[in-house]
């Protein structure tokens, strides 16, 4: 399945403002063990 990288990084960057996702040196990571769970299961 392919992805816009735009899509990709404006999805991310809402993400991390509303602290579901967060970033620390140059690496994302889910905040929300559920939506965690959710992402690994639906992707």
């Amino acid at each position: 399945m392919a992805y816009c990288i735009c899509t990709i990084q404006t999805t991310i960057k809402t993400l991390i403002e509303k602290q579901i996702v967060t970033e620390s040196l140059g690496t994302n990571q889910v905040y929300d063990k559920f939506f965690s769970i959710w992402l690994n299961r639906t992707l």
